[in-house]
Parts: structure tokens; sequence; C-alpha cells
């Protein structure tokens, strides 16, 4: 099977480029393309994340086996007749919290572009259990985006997570960073402002990373577990969010949970886990 990854030079896509590559035989092709879209993004981060996927393909050549790389840009199209075609949707009903949905036509039409430019029977993407904290309405504007431009007989999939009974289920961003080899992760961009790589301490790149040496670096994927159950419960999202208040819900209130350190070193202490807390 010819495969598809689109690959940011970032955590979860190296880790599932590395899985790809390491644990099945398929014909992969890793494509990295100018993530402008993102509103955090840059020039500057852009060409150093183009840096750090050439250095992370050449480590994986070298300690996994060969593949294909490929280099453009995301691809414009109109998506006035998508769902929410005025790239907002409601969070939920009754909320007045809404979120953009331009930026996902845009980069799952390209997702889709380069599934059928390379020929791949199948597209993997890299998501996480942060990346799907609600429901599944996102999967039809995505699946119509890449259908699209990927034209038929080609699939898009998540392969990290599953969706049942009402709750999304799979990885999160903390287990993969204790999944990727170390040697590895070194060589992704790790940060998503400032331009470039470093601690800006406010992307939840780097709030993630933070946390997990803080508190989860000696635990067990037990105690792991316990954690993402936690920060989804704080976050309201899983199968947390039908909980959220409507009044007072904000988008990607992860970050905030994160932050909290004196609520974090309750929780542990009270738990009874991890340690030097």
């Amino acid at each position: 099977m010819k495969l598809m990854i689109p690959a940011s030079g970032g955590l979860d896509s190296t880790l599932l480029l590395y899985e790809a590559l390491t644990t099945t035989a398929h014909d992969v092709v890793a494509v990295h393309y100018d993530e402008g879209w993102l509103a955090v993004r840059d020039p500057r981060r852009e060409a150093l994340a183009a840096e750090a996927f050439d250095a992370i393909a050449a480590w994986l050549r070298r300690e996994a086996r060969e593949f294909r790389t490929l280099y453009g840009p995301t691809v414009e199209i109109d998506s006035s007749s998508a769902p929410f075609p005025n790239a907002e949707r409601p969070v939920r009903p009754g909320f007045a919290e809404t979120e953009r949905t331009g930026w996902h036509h845009e980069i799952f039409a390209t997702h889709g572009h380069y599934a059928g430019e390379t020929g791949a029977d199948e597209a993997w993407v890299a998501l996480n259990t942060w990346n799907r904290r609600r429901d599944t309405a996102w999967l039809g504007i995505e699946r119509v985006a890449f259908r699209d431009r990927a034209g038929p007989g080609r699939a898009l999939r998540y392969p990290w997570l599953a969706f049942r009974n009402g709750v999304w289920t799979g990885r999160s961003r903390l287990g993969n960073l204790r999944r990727i080899p170390a040697e590895l992760h070194a060589l992704t961009t790790r940060c998503y402002r400032d331009g470039g790589p470093g601690d800006c301490g406010a992307c939840l790149s780097c709030l993630a990373r933070v946390f997990h040496d803080r508190w989860c670096r000696s635990l067990d994927d037990v105690g792991l577990a316990r954690i993402e159950e936690r920060i989804e419960e704080l976050a309201y999202f899983g199968r947390h969010f039908d909980k959220a208040d409507a009044a007072t819900y904000r988008h990607r209130q992860i970050d905030d949970v994160l932050r909290d350190e004196e609520g974090w070193r309750a929780w542990f202490n009270a738990e009874g886990i991890g340690s030097e807390v």
C-alpha cells in the first residue's frame, strides 16, 4: 500500500512517520508543505520547520528505512459552499463560542491534493485526543475537503484515534512525548511561537513538554492515563465536554489547565502519585 503522511517537522507527525517506517512495510511518502494557514506561523518559522524536516528525514533514512519526501505549498480553495461557509462554527448549540473552520478546509484539501499527486491509497494524519475534544462535526468538513482534492478511492485516516459512544479515545500528546526516540525528538521543531524552536512558555507544544517533564517523567502508562483523564475533565473535552458551562467555557482552556502549578501539586499529593511534587 502507498501511504502519504503530512509531516510538519513537529512531534506528532514525526512520530507517526517513524512508526509507519518501523512497524509497516507500506510505501511511504512524507509531504512537507508551508503551514502558513496557522495563525502563529511566519516565514521564519516555516524555514526552520523545513530544516527540521530535512534533518528528520535524514535520521529516519539512516535509522529506519528509505522513503520518499515531497515539498510543496498549501492549496487555495473556495470554501463558500462548505459546511459553516462563514469560516466559523459553534462549539456546541447554545454556546456563543465559535471556532474558525476556513483553515480546516484549506489544510485538509491540501492533504487530499498531495494524496492524489503521490498516488497514495491512504493519507494518515497525526491527530491525537487533544485535537479531538468535541463531536464528529469536524469529520464532515475534513472528509469533504479531502475527497474533493484526492479523488475517489483514497482514504483519510487518523490511526491514533477512535470515536466510540460519543467520545474520542486514543493517544494524547503527553503519551507521544514518551514514545518518540529522544534523538529524533531533538530534531523536531517544538515551539509554535516566536518564529522558531525554543520555550515560549505559551503555546500548547511548549506547555505540554514542560508539564510532562515537571509532573510525568517518573510515571508509568497507568499513571499517565490518570493524568490525561484529569486534564480532559478540567479542560472539558473528551467525554467531559457535555459538562461544560456555556457561560464560562473558553476554547483551548487546556492551556490554562497545564499552567495551574498549585492545582496540580495539590492533585498529585492527594492522589499519591508522582514524585517530588
